[in-house]
């Protein structure tokens, strides 16, 4: 499996011990299944410990329980790893609902807004591991 991947609106490439994400422009509930199936195979294929989404340049258009059903597909997808998200402050809330439902499913995670804070957080985090 490639170490990198890309696809409209969605970049993903494994950094270290570190699966990261990136995501930008308009987000649906309908452009999300193929990123969601090759985020899987990346997971299934790699490994990772940890995941880093940064999604400061996406916009996302779900419906609350569009919103509900990604956060706790995504929690799931990452259930027995770290997970961090680079956030901006108004998406503060959906990244929020993220790591909740994370963290109730006996995960770590946390938000930044900064991808290298973010990185370094993670890599702290799994040198203790």
């Amino acid at each position: 499996m490639a170490r990198s991947y890309s696809m409209e609106g969605v970049d993903m490439r494994i950094h270290g011990s570190v699966l990261e994400i990136r995501t930008e422009g308009e987000r649906t509930h309908a452009n999300g299944s193929s990123a969601a199936n090759t985020f899987e195979s990346f997971l299934l294929a790699m490994d990772p410990p940890g995941v880093l989404f940064d999604i400061r340049g996406a916009h996302y258009v779900f419906s609350d329980l569009e919103w509900q059903e990604r956060a706790r597909s995504l929690a799931r997808m990452c259930q027995g790893r770290l997970m961090t998200v680079v956030d901006r402050e108004d998406q503060s809330e959906q990244t929020r609902a993220v790591l909740d439902i994370h963290t109730e499913r006996g995960g770590r995670g946390r938000a930044f807004r900064s991808r290298a804070k973010a990185l370094e957080w993670m890599r702290d985090m799994l040198a203790q591991a």
